[in-house]
């Protein structure tokens, strides 16, 4: 310490006998010197309440903000557990639109994984194979679990708690003889009512939560398609969802369509076969975001096709290939608060999107340009894509 004083001391005296000029040049150096790491302490701590301040407004993370150009999906994670993403094949998911969790379902491992609203696994359950097969599942506000399962060749529809623990069994009784022998498969819960579906036979039944029989639908019927049909899963439903307002989407592979059937019982479709930005290869999940917005999953061609409420196309995302934010064969899809939850092949388990919403009066370049490269690659298959070239006609 005296070593460095004596040094200061000395330099003083020799910047003193040059005169003022010496110790004014040193002021004008320092005083900038100081303002700016006042300027830059300022601008930390406003940075640093701005950050506090996002933090603590629920739900920030995900807000969908409206961006100049197409509606499209941004990747964000990996549903994971503390060991790193999940891995799964063609597992089902579900959401639970009142608490944000996602349910995510297997026949194969016969259990129940849950994750919260930031894409980790909080709890499991059906290790111990007590319900089967579980086929789809579905959540009450209240936060009861329902489960679609198959036991003993026997679709059966069990009520549990949030935990996992059986509540009560739900007996579905007094079918009509139409709807008596079905093999459900597929689950949804709207105001009170579950709808339940039989994919291959394209049947849907929709019962009370007690069980009780409100009605039946006959999809095939509605679209006039042919009793003879063959029993492969082309020929009957691939994706089935209802939405808030509960209305039925579903997708069919051999129509290379996908379609919705409102509330009043009109049936609309739309679709095109084809390897280029808005048409289908082959179609997997379908589900309609809150918006009216309908997303439907691509297994061919690898990618999640955007469509609004007039079927009009918008935008696609995914694409196949290794990277994160791209897609194998996806296949079941489901959708909570401007998030996408796509299942997919590969064993690479569920991806999820965040969607961005925006006018599309003003087309972004960049998706444009991927589009239009989409478009180029998918004239390769010009040949293929004219042989499968057909217009499906609905029924309006």
């Amino acid at each position: 310490m005296s070593i460095s004083i004596s040094k200061v001391g000395r330099s003083h005296k020799r910047d003193a006998s040059r005169g003022p000029v010496r110790r004014g040049c040193l002021g004008e150096h320092s005083r900038p010197r100081a303002l700016g790491e006042k300027v830059l302490r300022e601008r930390c701590l406003v940075l640093l309440g701005c950050l506090c301040l996002l933090l603590a407004i629920p739900g920030a993370a995900f807000a969908a903000p409206v961006v100049d150009g197409p509606t499209r999906g941004t990747f964000l994670y990996n549903l994971a557990d503390f060991d790193g993403p999940v891995p799964a094949d063609w597992a089902n998911v579900f959401v639970d639109p009142s608490h944000h969790e996602i349910y995510v379902t297997s026949v194969s491992t016969r259990t129940v994984r849950i994750f919260n609203e930031y894409g980790m696994q909080v709890h499991s359950f059906g290790e111990d194979e007590q319900f089967g097969a579980i086929r789809d599942g579905a959540v009450h506000p209240n936060g009861d679990i329902f489960l679609l399962s198959m036991h003993k060749r026997t679709a059966t529809v069990v009520r549990c708690d949030y935990r996992g623990e059986p509540l009560e069994t739900i007996a579905i009784d007094d079918l009509p003889e139409d709807f008596a022998d079905l093999s459900l498969d597929r689950m949804a819960y709207r105001a009170g009512l579950l709808y339940l579906a039989d994919r291959q036979h394209m049947k849907v039944v929709v019962v009370d939560e007690a069980g009780k029989f409100r009605r039946g639908i006959d999809l095939a019927k509605l679209m006039e398609m042919s009793e003879e049909r063959g029993a492969d899963d082309d020929s009957g439903i691939t994706g089935f969802s209802v939405d808030r307002a509960g209305n039925i989407y579903f997708t069919v592979q051999s129509n290379f369509a996908a379609y919705r059937l409102d509330a009043n019982g009109r049936l609309d479709g739309f679709g095109k076969p084809g390897s280029s930005p808005g048409k289908f290869g082959v179609v997997g999940g379908v589900v309609s975001d809150d918006r009216g917005n309908i997303l439907v999953a691509d297994i061919l061609r690898s990618v999640v096709g955007v469509f609004g409420e007039d079927f009009r196309f918008k935008s696609e995302f995914g694409y196949r290939g290794r990277r994160p934010e791209n897609l194998v064969a996806p296949k079941e899809i489901a959708f909570d608060r401007d998030r996408v939850f796509v299942s997919q092949r590969g064993g690479r388990g569920i991806s999820v999107f965040q969607m961005t919403y925006g006018s599309p009066t003003q087309p972004n370049e960049t998706e444009t340009r991927k589009e239009r490269e989409a478009t180029k690659r998918g004239s390769g298959a010009s040949r293929l894509e004219g042989n499968l070239e057909k217009q499906v006609e609905f029924r309006k």
